[in-house]
Formats: structure tokens, sequence, C-alpha cells
């Protein structure tokens, strides 16, 4: 899953914003570490929205460090993350804050492939409502893909 934030760090502000890719971490887990890096307290983490533990996923957090100088976060060591970018920002980056997700879902040792492409279309025909009524964005399209090795397949999507 990748996190579309919809703008770009401002270069300047007393907030870092951080994108890490993290692979079985939580997002709570991955900013209290952040937090424990920058030696401020927890609640000066934030995010616009928590990702899975078991998700490969990358996400934005926000760091209030106000005064400091930029903190090397190239230095940020987290078993299952890596930073991958890091800018100051004028604003906090504040829960549900987000033009959207990309993501891909992985269906294993599938039975009947028909019965699943059925249930793909209805997926994309109701864009998603059903699955995330609590979502204030709706699912822009389902594209199924060619089978993969051991009968899976591969559903990429774009919520917005």
């Amino acid at each position: 899953m990748v996190e579309d934030l919809g703008f770009a760090p401002d270069g300047e502000g007393e907030h870092v914003l951080v994108r890490i890719l993290k692979n079985g971490c939580n997002t709570r887990f991955v900013a209290d570490a952040l937090a424990k890096f920058l030696k401020i307290h927890a609640r000066e983490v934030s995010f616009a929205g928590q990702k899975d533990k078991h998700a490969v996923t990358e996400q934005w957090l926000c760091a209030r460090v106000p005064g400091k100088e930029m903190p090397d976060l190239s230095k940020f060591q987290l078993e299952g993350c890596q930073v991958l970018e890091y800018a100051r920002h004028k604003r906090k980056l504040r829960l549900g804050a987000l033009k959207g997700n990309q993501f891909t879902v992985i269906l294993r040792e599938i039975s009947d492939r028909q019965d699943v492409e059925t249930r793909l279309q209805a997926i994309a025909e109701r864009e998603c409502r059903t699955i995330s009524a609590r979502s204030a964005s709706a699912l822009a399209a389902v594209t199924c893909r060619a089978p993969c090795a051991g009968g899976e397949r591969r559903a990429s999507a774009r919520s917005q």
C-alpha cells in the first residue's frame, strides 16, 4: 500500500514529514520508535491513517520538532522499516489528511476463478462502499491481472 498525501512537503516549518517503507510493523509502533529516536514525546508524531502490520506499506509520518536542526533521519533504524525521504513542513499531518491509497490485493488458493471475477466486478461497480463504510473516499477502480504463480490473482486498486 502506498499513501498519497496529495501534496508535497513545503520544505520549511516546525514539522518533519517522513516517508517510511515498512513491513511487519504497525503505524503506532513505528511512530513511537520515531519519537524515541527524535527524543520527543510520542504525541508529537502524527499520521494520516493507520496501516496494517502484515502489509508492506509506504506511509508518511509527521514529527513536530520546533526550533531544532533538521534531524538526520537516514540514521533511524528499526527492523522492517526504511526511511525513503523526509523534509520540513509547516503543518501537522492530521488523521484523514490524505488524497488516497494505492494498493494491491493478492488472492491465494482460489478454487472458483469465475466466482472471484464476479465478486471483483461487483466491488468495482459499487466502488467498495460496502467494504469500507467509514472511508471518506471510494474505490475508483479494480483491475484484475493475469493469474500469478501458484494460482494467485492480483487486484490493483486506488482509493480516492
